[in-house]
């Protein structure tokens, strides 16, 4: 319960350990060549990564000072001293003579003045430390004595500090109390909701917390709260810094005075819906609640629909050898025995037939797509495409964007950081552009019913990819499309068989693509391929003809794949060879 709550209130995540696509394949070592960690210098693990992003930096560089290639059992400044003493010597430069008036010079090297050097000679013996009063107010007489050596010729464990100020209060950027969630936004005699009753560690008196752990308001914008004057609420509550000028006190008939928040009437075009998430900021779309995280995390989420589809292809993939039939007898063997296992195998297609039980569920209607030269597509840009970023692209001209690739895991089991990636700015759940020629035409497409984001996962089983649509369809209704990327050429992802590894099993990524189609609703499913895994053997015009026809095995018609985007390039080239 405590760590739930923990969690609420945003506490630090550790870094992962395990693989995102699956929690029972432990992270490996970093083996990567220098070239490799020189062209992805990016180590150190950012707040808005998402898994897969953490978990590629992990066995990339390793963890935290080992990402660079350090050991971490030497201070950072001994490692840079050692690099130093250790690196090769350059090459002699030729130099000028040097003189008075011109001294000597080396490419790539600018002199400092004269006037500017220092006498080494009287800086080598170092000067007595300056004293330093907050350190002696903060050490006792203990801490005027050196440390004993410890076992191994290693320091002590310093011991407490003490003093007669040891209790100053240097400042915080956190309440001295804080506020429990469930009050953020409740007034003052309003019914308790908190799930952890009397167990909660935070506080639930409005009137004590904003006395006594409140910072005070600030003055900046005339004391006003510039959320609350645009949205006509505040998501922060009486968290918010601006409190005082979106709430008031008020007597009830009982004569008892209340603390009430105050909500401004603002046009629905700019005030929009109204969250109790303080998550959801300023025109962010596709927020999900914490209580919903949490349900994910507790598998309390339900997925009917692709329960029954996978519990109806089970039972299909059990009485698939016998839908193929006996096998055809061979060469030089007995006409008569021939033309007794032919007619076998007749009767027993025959009797398939007769037992052919029909899929649980149909696709629903799904919105028509439309891409044309009036719709700039911005790719999936893995630690690159967030919001912000995607948000100048809009403003810019890109009329359809897309997600950072998520994980179909992660994003089942909850994981903030993964969900992170489905927020969108209102601007993207905006119609695109829309001026076709007369032989462009797109039938029945709907301009007003299309938007501009849409989301990438990435799966390496059907079940998988269908629970994850399946969940972001419900809880994320502003998505013009899911797509399910097949070309990642990650080795984190394509060692569990995800990403271009899909490519290798076309049936396999059928059964996913028909499923995700099933139970999405009327929300388009698009694909993301390659030309193929190897350089020499493209796969990807029969992997098309397979997902727009249908496979041979395949008694429901095509897939219904809205959209194939196909990447020039096979996994083995990645992303810089020649196509």
């Amino acid at each position: 319960m405590a760590q739930e709550n923990g969690d609420q209130n945003g506490f630090a995540v550790p870094p992962p350990d395990t693989n995102p696509l699956n929690d029972q394949e432990l992270l490996k070592p970093s083996t990567a060549d220098p070239t490799t960690k020189e062209a992805n210098p990016q180590a150190s693990i950012l707040p808005g990564d998402s898994e897969l992003t953490k978990a590629e930096k992990i066995e990339r560089h390793g963890n935290d000072d080992s990402a660079n290639g350090n050991d971490d059992s030497e201070p950072s400044a001994k490692r840079r001293k050692l690099s130093t003493s250790h690196a090769a010597a350059p090459p002699p430069e030729k130099a000028t003579e040097p003189t008075e008036e011109q001294p000597g010079r080396k490419k790539g090297v600018a002199p400092i003045k004269k006037e500017f050097l220092i006498d080494v000679s009287r800086t080598a013996q170092p000067s007595a430390p300056g004293y330093d009063d907050d350190a002696a107010e903060a050490s006792g007489k203990n801490n005027e004595q050196e440390p004993a050596a410890g076992r191994g010729g290693g320091q002590q464990k310093e011991g407490k500090k003490r003093g007669q100020n040891k209790g100053r209060n240097f400042g915080s950027s956190r309440d001295e109390i804080e506020l429990c969630k469930s009050r953020a936004h409740a007034n003052e005699f309003a019914e308790q909701t908190c799930r952890f009753g009397g167990s909660c560690k935070f506080e639930h008196d409005i009137r004590r917390y904003l006395k006594d752990g409140k910072r005070e308001d600030l003055g900046t914008f005339n004391g006003l709260c510039p959320i609350w004057e645009v949205k006509g609420r505040c998501s922060a509550g009486w968290r918010c810094r601006f409190a005082g000028s979106h709430s008031k006190e008020v007597e009830r008939e009982d004569g008892r005075k209340e603390l009430v928040l105050v909500d401004k009437e603002v046009p629905s075009a700019e005030g929009g819906d109204k969250k109790d998430d303080e998550d959801e900021g300023v025109g962010v779309v596709n927020v999900i609640s914490n209580q919903q995280k949490i349900e994910l995390r507790k598998k309390l989420v339900k997925t009917p629909k692709s329960d029954k589809y996978l519990e109806w292809m089970n039972k299909q993939n059990e009485g698939g050898e016998r839908r193929l039939g006996p096998k055809k007898p061979a060469a030089g063997e007995d006409g008569a025995e021939g033309g007794d296992v032919k007619n076998g195998d007749s009767e027993a297609k025959h009797d398939h037939r007769a037992g052919y039980v029909e899929p649980p569920l149909r696709a629903s209607e799904k919105r028509r797509l439309y891409y044309g030269p009036e719709t700039p597509v911005l790719a999936p840009l893995t630690t690159q495409g967030n919001l912000p970023f995607r948000r100048l692209c809009v403003s810019l001209g890109a009329q359809v964007t897309w997600s950072e690739m998520a994980m179909g895991l992660p994003l089942l089991q909850g994981e903030k950081g993964e969900w992170a990636l489905m927020k969108a700015h209102e601007s993207e759940a905006t119609p695109p552009a829309y001026n076709p020629k007369p032989g462009n035409m797109v039938v029945d497409y709907d301009n007003s019913k299309d938007l501009k984001f849409g989301a990438q996962i990435a799966a390496n089983k059907p079940w998988l990819a269908m629970k994850t649509t399946e969940v972001l369809t419900a809880l994320c209704p502003q998505l013009r499309a899911i797509d399910l990327n097949c070309g990642c050429p990650i080795d984190l992802v394509c060692r569990q068989g995800a990403g271009s590894a899909m490519l290798d099993t076309h049936s396999k990524l059928e059964k996913t693509l028909r499923g995700m189609n099933l139970v999405s609703g009327p929300t388009p499913i698009t694909v993301k391929i390659r030309m193929g895994t190897k350089d020499k053997q493209p796969t990807a015009e029969k992997l098309c003809q397979r997902l727009v026809l249908g496979g041979p095995e395949a008694q429901e018609g095509p897939s219904g794949v809205a959209c194939i985007t196909l990447h020039g390039r096979s996994k083995q080239q990645r992303y810089t060879r020649s196509a």
